[in-house]
């Protein structure tokens, strides 16, 4: 009994594979055989029986949804790139306008924090270029860097995440409280290191999933302000 109930259950299959096949090869089928439709019933999980055009419409209908959902979230994408977009042109025509060190220090901290949001801003420059500067958001930067502060500035690529401690309070000292996230920005220029350390109150605010190409193109900026006006 068991090997016929086995055999059967392989013949059912494969007549099963068989009807499908069929099906998406003539999909207008049960249209023209409305009274096998009146013999079909497919369970429902909340509402027992259902017809099978109630069922179609019913996948139609979350298809829709799902359709739906996905366009929200283009337009919404959509909205945030032309809002960065406006805020990277502002920062843009700010650096232009500055005419000295002085000027581009102060543009390029009070842009990075208009144009991305940070509640922290730490602009770390050689100790040269900071001398005389009365920024507080700036710092000097030394010999004794944290070991993976030195590693980031090798790579030359923004990072976000949760960085060690020490990274942190270097970067931000007595704001380093503050910060639960970060986005930290290396660049070099004239063969100089130069920082850019942006920390967030929240967690999630610099996460590790976040993109990286924006940080990259205002960091541009920020490079061919501080190396045309640094002397």
């Amino acid at each position: 009994m068991d090997n016929q109930a086995n055999e059967r259950k392989e013949i059912d299959a494969d007549e099963s594979a068989q009807f499908i096949e069929f099906l998406r090869r003539h999909p207008d089928f049960l249209l023209q055989q409305p009274e096998l439709l009146g013999q079909l019933e497919i369970p429902h999980a909340t509402h027992g029986a259902t017809s099978l055009i109630e069922r179609q419409v019913g996948v139609l209908r979350d298809r829709n949804r799902q359709l739906e959902s996905t366009l929200d979230e283009l337009f919404s994408q959509a909205r945030n790139n032309e809002s960065l977009v406006e805020r990277v042109h502002r920062l843009a025509l700010t650096l232009i306008e500055a005419t000295d060190l002085t000027s581009a220090l102060a543009a390029i901290i009070g842009g990075l924090r208009q144009t991305i949001g940070a509640d922290e801003v730490t602009l770390a420059l050689p100790a040269a270029w900071a001398e005389g500067q009365e920024l507080e958001e700036l710092r000097p930067l030394d010999t004794q860097w944290p070991s993976e502060l030195a590693q980031l500035c090798e790579s030359d690529q923004p990072r976000c995440g949760v960085f060690q401690a020490t990274t942190i309070q270097y970067l931000f000292g007595e704001r380093a409280e503050h910060v639960s996230s970060a986005a930290i920005i290396p660049m070099r220029i004239d063969d100089e290191p130069v920082v850019i350390a942006l920390g967030g109150h929240e967690a999630e605010r610099f996460s590790e999933e976040m993109g990286t190409l924006f940080l990259s193109r205002v960091s541009e900026l920020v490079s061919a302000a501080l190396r045309t006006r640094r002397w």
